[in-house]
């Protein structure tokens, strides 16, 4: 197994429409978006709406687990399982 490695974690504007990685909704043509990139048992790319992006991050940070919540979540809404 590999450590976390963070590559890149940038906002930018959305040139193809993409899924967002927390809600899987779709994040079309033109919105902003985060795209986060990072090794961890191999390279890995995800997309974000920005308010997913910090839902997520707050789900960590008062999460005990090293694991990423695997609940369903509607856009922006912060796991609180």
């Amino acid at each position: 197994m590999y450590g976390f490695t963070l590559l890149s974690e940038n906002e930018i504007t959305a040139r193809k429409p993409h899924t967002c990685d927390w809600c899987f909704t779709k994040i079309p043509v033109g919105e902003k978006y985060v795209k986060f990139v990072y090794i961890y048992d191999g390279f890995t790319r995800e997309s974000f709406h920005p308010e997913c992006y910090a839902a997520m991050n707050t789900t960590a940070s008062i999460s005990d687990s090293e694991e990423r919540c695997t609940c369903k979540h509607k856009r922006g809404e912060v796991c609180n399982a």
